[in-house]
């Protein structure tokens, strides 16, 4: 670094309680055009020669008058009568600069040292903060670093690392995690893999168009992006329910598909409810296994047409010809377990035979997005088809011995509403499904994304899930506490920031930017978002 940049100011001395990863600096008032929130510095050291502190603006400017005190009455009456006093006292402004580490022989480095006061703070040139931060190795642009719209961040797709330990977007209504999710997703199809979106509002229906916000496509012209839509574009509902966009094809749900234990926690069956449809579907897996076996020996049973062995139908009319006696379980409890299975099969969303199965070879090819529009699904429905495409998307992984199948990105909109913090402890079966697939999905190149704006009621389990998170403006205190409880290596200070963030705006924080989470400003889609009323 032998551009030295900018004189800025220097390093004061520290303030009451101090912290070690903090300083304070002083500024003149021609200087602080210079220095916003996220800008980042470098701090020349006597200490330490040929090396620099790297640091980050987190609070400021703060103005205090030179000569005298700011409670003085000479200071006040300056400011209380403006208008008669043109001119203020002399004064100046203090920063809060966070050490992001020590920049030595071309690496970054932790220092057991701080800048003494009197050490110089210089500007930083795009070039240096490009290799000091390596915002752009990865091969997916999701934006611009915040403060400096020429310095771009890029996520890397290709580590096995980051991506595949799976993503978290957390941030209020209105704060811009759905256009993230949706520049994640182009970015994702661009570069080969499979996308699956569980899309609650109908939003994503329309990325086989291009853009055509006037304001976005301007923006994306000052990156040299072109709108564009997405070429291998597929929209599906569940048979029954209605549709909200054009072009799409009705799938239906297998309940022999769903793991029996996993059904009973996602309609809120009562522990005699599901003990008795336990039972019940024991009964026809046995009855199933037993006419394979003679199937195999050459029985009357057709190889290839031999059914699923139950559907959602057989077993309402199963409850009816059981004797309560034998499924250990009251009439009082049979009676409403079938009329809540009858309210499922009314939607006529289950074992519809007019409507195509979830079959995950169909879209797990390169550059797939498949969207699953279950905007006006019932959350019963809403999780069982959830519950099914995950676990038939891992399946499929599991069964690619030879690695033929794309990288895969499973998207879950709004996914506190699939198994939230309240109702965990009745979800032990969903939650051993999310872990085992994050866990062995993970070396199979199989990602999840949770995108929620109510982080504080998604069990911690899921956090321990999502190592890359992408934060936006988040106002909640009970939101942002779960959010630093399982983030770790944020300061205090960086997280004072994230409720004042812009729209569009987020703090990305993983594996890739462990030293420097970065707050960056996603760029606009290029594809088409449905704007919900």
């Amino acid at each position: 670094m032998k551009d030295k940049g900018i004189l800025l100011g220097f390093v004061n001395f520290d303030r009451p309680s101090p912290k070690t990863n903090t300083i304070e600096v002083l500024v003149l008032p021609d200087k602080v055009k210079h220095l916003k929130i996220n800008r980042f510095v470098k701090i020349e050291n006597n200490f330490l020669k040929n090396k620099f502190y790297i640091g980050r603006v987190v609070e400021g400017p703060f103005f205090q008058p030179e000569e005298v005190e700011r409670n003085s009455a000479l200071a006040q009456i300056t400011i209380l009568h403006g208008e008669n006093f043109p001119a203020p006292p002399d004064y100046f402004a203090s920063y809060l600069i966070e050490l992001v580490g020590v920049w030595d022989n071309n690496m970054l480095i932790h220092s057991g040292m701080r800048p003494v006061p009197q050490s110089k703070i210089y500007s930083l040139t795009l070039d240096e903060i490009n290799k000091i931060l390596d915002l752009a190795s990865g091969d997916l642009f999701v934006g611009n670093l915040d403060g400096y719209p020429d310095i771009k961040v890029k996520i890397d797709s290709n580590k096995i690392s980051i991506l595949p330990r799976n993503v978290g977007i957390f941030g209020t209504v209105g704060s811009g995690k759905t256009n993230s999710s949706q520049v994640l997703i182009e970015e994702l199809v661009r570069k080969g893999w499979a996308v699956i979106v569980l899309d609650v509002e109908g939003e994503y229906t329309l990325m086989d168009q291009p853009n055509e916000m006037p304001h976005e496509v301007e923006s994306l012209k000052e990156l040299n992006l072109k709108p564009e839509g997405i070429k291998d574009f597929f929209v599906a509902k569940l048979s029954g329910q209605e549709a909200t966009a054009e072009k799409v094809s009705d799938v239906t749900i297998r309940i022999d598909q769903i793991d029996p234990e996993v059904l009973v926690e996602l309609i809120e069956a009562t522990e005699p409810q599901a003990a008795a449809l336990m039972s019940i579907i024991y009964n026809f897996k046995s009855r199933r296994a037993r006419s394979n076996e003679e199937a195999e020996e050459g029985d009357f049973i057709t190889p290839g047409k031999n059914q699923s062995g139950y559907s959602l139908e057989q077993i309402i009319k199963a409850i009816d010809q059981y004797d309560p006696k034998e499924l250990n379980v009251g009439r009082s409890s049979l009676m409403p377990l079938k009329r809540k299975l009858i309210r499922l099969r009314n939607t006529g969303a289950f074992d519809d035979k007019a409507a195509n199965i979830i079959d995950p070879y169909q879209f797990m090819k390169n550059g797939y997005l498949m969207v699953f529009d279950i905007s006006v699904t019932g959350d019963y429905e809403k999780n069982l088809l959830t519950a099914q495409i995950l676990s038939r998307i891992f399946k499929a992984k599991l069964n690619d011995k030879k690695n033929e199948l794309p990288h895969t990105m499973v998207v879950i909109e709004e996914a506190h509403t699939f198994i939230s913090r309240d109702n965990q402890k009745r979800m032990y079966e969903t939650m051993r499904m999310l872990k085992e697939i994050a866990r062995r999905g993970r070396k199979r190149w199989l990602a999840l994304a949770f995108v929620s704006q109510q982080p504080s009621h998604i069990p911690g389990e899921i956090f321990e899930l999502c190592n890359t998170r992408i934060i936006h403006n988040i106002r909640s205190a009970r939101n942002l506490e779960v959010l630093k409880v399982s983030s770790g290596d944020i300061s205090e200070e960086i997280w004072n920031t994230v409720p004042t963030l812009d729209v569009g705006r987020a703090l990305i924080n993983g594996p890739q930017f462990r030293r420097h989470s970065p707050i960056v400003k996603f760029r606009f889609p290029l594809t088409k978002r449905r704007k919900n009323e």
